[in-house]
C-alpha cells in the first residue's frame, strides 16, 4: 500500500481520524497520505447561484483549514519521515470524490472520521 487517503469535515472526530492515519502510515511504510476536503458548495442549502468569488474563498478556506490539519499530521509522523502529504479540496459530493482519488492515487486504504452534522452546520 503505497497511499492513505483521509477524508476530513474538521472536526474532532475527522481530527483523531488524520492523526490515526499519520501513526498507521508511519507503521506500515506508507509513501503518501492525501488529506481530502469536501466543500461542496452548491448544496449549502440555497437556490441563489454562488458567486465565483464566493467559491474562490470558501476554497482557499478549505485549503487553509487543510494545512492546519497537515501541519498536525506532520507532528505525528516522525521528522525525518519521507511520508508526503498531498492536500486535495474540491466541490465534489464526498463519496464521489474519494472514488476519484482512490483511483488517481492508487490507495490501498480511505480514513475518514465526522461528527454528524448537517450540510449546513458543517459550512
Amino acid at each position: 500500500m503505497e497511499t492513505i487517503i483521509v477524508a476530513t469535515d474538521f472536526s474532532d472526530p475527522a481530527g483523531n481520524a488524520a492523526r490515526y492515519a499519520a501513526k498507521l502510515a508511519a507503521a506500515v511504510g506508507v509513501s503518501r497520505i492525501v488529506l481530502y476536503h469536501s466543500y461542496d458548495v452548491a448544496s449549502v442549502g440555497t437556490e441563489i447561484p454562488v458567486a465565483e468569488q464566493d467559491r474562490t474563498l470558501v476554497r482557499q478556506g478549505s485549503l487553509i483549514a487543510l494545512e492546519l490539519v497537515a501541519r498536525e499530521m506532520q507532528s505525528v509522523l516522525e521528522q525525518d519521515s519521507a511520508i508526503g502529504i498531498e492536500l486535495v479540496t474540491n466541490e465534489l459530493p464526498l463519496m464521489p470524490g474519494v472514488e476519484q482519488l482512490a483511483e488517481q492515487w492508487h490507495a490501498g486504504l480511505v480514513v475518514a472520521g465526522a461528527t454528524g452534522k448537517s450540510r449546513l452546520q458543517k459550512f
